[in-house]
C-alpha cells in the first residue's frame, strides 16, 4: 500500500506542478509521501525485527524513524538512502531569491517555533539534509497531534526554497520525496529477499 500512496503522491505532485490542479497549499501532497514513508518504515521494521509492534508508533515518523536507526540490520538501507537523496537534491542550487526574504524565512521560523513548531531541519550549503531532523519536522504534522500544524498553520509556513529549472521549489517537501523514493526501493528489495529466503 506504500506504492499507492507513493504514486498518489507523484500524480497530485506532477498535476499540481503542470498547473493542471490549483492547491492552497502543499498539505495534502505533503500527506501522502509522508504516510507513504511511514508505511515503508514499517515494512522495514516488520521485515528486520519480525516481533515488532508498529502500531504502537501510529503516525508519529520521528519515532519510527528513530527506531529504524537502533536496527543493524537496517544501516546500509538508510545510509544509502540518505545518499541518493542528497545527491538528488544536491544538483539544485539552493537560493533565497533575495537577502531580504531568507531573513524573512529565519524570522517568521523562529516565530512558529515559539508557537509550538518543529524547527526546521538544518540545510546545508548543498542543500543536505539529515532525515532524522526531516521526519521529526514532518512527524509533527502527521502524527496524531499534527492536524493544528498540517492544516492552518502549514499554509503560513515558509520553509527553504531552491531555484529549479521551472522556478523556486520547496526544499522540504522535495526531501521527503526524495527520500521516500529512495527508501521505498530499498525496503522493497529486502522485503523480497526476506520473502524468498528458506526460513
Amino acid at each position: 500500500m506504500g506504492r499507492d500512496y507513493l504514486t498518489a503522491g507523484r500524480n497530485l505532485s506532477e498535476r499540481r506542478d503542470r498547473d493542471a490542479i490549483s492547491l492552497s497549499s502543499n498539505a495534502p501532497i505533503d500527506h501522502l509521501f509522508c504516510h507513504a514513508a511511514e508505511l515503508f518504515m514499517k515494512a522495514a521494521l516488520i521485515a528486520t525485527v519480525p516481533t515488532i509492534n508498529v502500531m504502537k508508533y501510529g503516525h508519529r515518523l520521528h519515532c519510527l524513524f528513530g527506531r529504524m536507526e537502533e536496527v543493524n540490520d537496517l544501516g546500509s538501507v538508510l545510509k544509502s538512502t540518505k545518499r541518493a537523496m542528497n545527491q538528488r537534491l544536491g544538483k539544485i542550487e539552493r537560493a533565497f531569491t533575495s537577502a531580504d526574504e531568507a531573513a524573512r524565512f529565519l524570522a517568521e521560523q523562529e516565530t512558529f517555533e515559539k508557537m509550538g513548531g518543529a524547527p526546521l531541519p538544518t540545510v546545508g550549503k548543498d542543500a543536505a539534509i539529515m532525515p532524522r531532523e526531516l521526519f521529526h519536522w514532518y512527524g509533527l504534522r502527521h502524527s496524531q497531534k499534527g492536524g493544528f500544524f498540517r492544516y492552518p498553520m502549514h499554509r503560513h509556513e515558509t520553509v527553504p526554497v531552491v531555484e529549479g529549472k521551472d522556478g523556486l521549489v520547496e526544499l522540504l517537501p522535495l526531501a521527503l520525496r526524495y527520500w521516500t523514493e529512495e527508501f521505498s526501493d530499498g525496503v522493497y528489495q529486502m522485503c523480497s529477499r526476506a520473502s524468498t529466503s528458506p526460513n
